[in-house]
């Protein structure tokens, strides 16, 4: 008995070896997995980080055309509501999501298709302000909200907001001195004659509060030059 003890024995150390080997080949194969997985892991993730590296930039106002284009440079992937006919890349764009400065990956914007038409309930000023034309030596302002919920559009057709009651204020943008102010009606815009050269504008609203204070426009910095009318209004974001 002793001899055949002994003799099973050394059979049994090359099966214990081969377990052995077999426990640390899978143990090998499972940490390749988990290595692979982590790269691919780290990978996805600094993809992600870098496509989430876009500053968004102001599109609203812009031709759907050229909105694509401001994206694409910016690095934003564009996403697009309410329009994916061709030919209509000249639509304008009505809201965008989120609004510029923040950091995203995609922006949505809101155009119009045919035949239902959205829009923001405040639209905002025309587009591509300034607006410089040949004429007296002036400024034209108005004030605006920009944003709001979506409502539809009568007629599907886009259009510019009305203009706020409220003053705006013509400031020297280094002593901060007023230099020319007025006050306008629901649906008017102030006429402000002024020499040429470099002014910060802003708007207090009559009838927009926050918290029961009036709200004011951020400074909008607006060059004048001799025989030119600037048409410059400033504009209070909404969401």
């Amino acid at each position: 008995m002793r001899a055949g003890a002994a003799g099973r024995h050394p059979t049994n150390t090359p099966r214990r070896g081969a377990r052995a080997i077999a426990v640390g080949c899978a143990m090998g194969v499972l940490w390749l997995g988990f290595a692979a997985g982590t790269s691919s892991a780290l990978r996805a993730s600094a993809v992600a980080s870098k496509r989430a590296a876009c500053e968004v930039p102001h599109l609203t106002g812009l031709t759907l055309r050229a909105a694509r284009k401001r994206a694409a440079n910016a690095g934003c992937k564009l996403s697009v509501v309410g329009t994916a006919a061709v030919g209509e890349s000249n639509a304008p764009i009505l809201k965008q999501e989120p609004g510029s400065g923040h950091t995203r990956a995609a922006i949505r914007v809101w155009t119009f298709s045919s035949p239902g038409c959205i829009g923001q309930a405040d639209p905002g000023p025309p587009a591509g302000e300034p607006i410089l034309t040949p004429g007296p030596t002036e400024l034209i302002s108005g004030l605006y909200l920009d944003g709001g919920p979506l409502a539809p559009l009568p007629g599907c057709t886009p259009r510019p907001g009305i203009p706020s009651p409220g003053t705006i204020v013509v400031l020297n943008p280094v002593t901060g001195s007023v230099v020319a102010s007025q006050s306008v009606a629901l649906g008017r815009l102030a006429t402000l004659a002024l020499s040429p050269g470099t002014y910060s504008v802003q708007g207090t609203f009559d009838d927009a509060t926050v918290n029961g204070q009036a709200i004011q426009t951020p400074a909008q910095t607006v060059t004048i030059l001799s025989g030119e009318t600037v048409r410059q209004d400033v504009i209070a974001n909404i969401p």
